[in-house]
């Protein structure tokens, strides 16, 4: 009983959040840092300006234009990634479904089940691994238009008279 109840903190132990906790020291003014709690986010002059779905990055980046439109990339392949991964999910399911369903439910109807099947095991492989390359792209997209604000916002007129 005592082995059970210790592999099951160590298994529930695993399920916590993570977070960082180095904070920098020698950030400049209007510097963006990036911070992780629970998720990935970029903070500025002290205060979250966007979480792991890039919604906020573009304006906290929006005086450096290169900057701004890597973060609104970011942004678009995120929720078009998401929804991709969805929509294949459940394109798979209802063909698989429903196919199986029709194959079982009448002899008859066999060929059209297993095509059913086929369809949406070919929607969820094309639609869902879509969405997830456009999700691991959107990161390297947002870790870019960080970078590239923190080397020139200082230098940039648009950052040093904001409207």
């Amino acid at each position: 009983m005592k082995s059970a109840l210790l592999i099951l903190l160590v298994a529930t132990s695993a399920c916590g959040t993570a977070s960082s906790s180095y904070k920098r020291t020698t950030a400049n003014t209007g510097e963006l840092i990036w911070a992780f709690d629970g998720e990935l986010q970029v903070t500025k002059n002290g205060r979250v300006v966007s979480d792991s779905g890039w919604s906020g990055l573009a304006d906290a980046v929006s005086c450096v234009p290169r900057a701004a439109d890597l973060a609104s990339s970011a942004r678009s392949s995120k929720i078009t990634g998401k929804t991709l991964v969805l929509v294949g999910g459940l394109a798979g399911i209802a063909g698989i479904a429903g196919g199986t369903y029709l194959a079982l439910s009448d002899e008859d109807k066999l060929g059209t089940g297993l095509a059913l099947i086929g369809g949406g095991t070919a929607a969820f492989a094309v639609t869902a691994i879509t969405g997830a390359l456009m999700l691991a792209g959107s990161t390297p997209k947002a870790l870019d238009a960080v970078n590239i604000y923190n080397d020139s916002y200082q230098g940039a007129v648009a950052c040093a008279n904001p409207r």
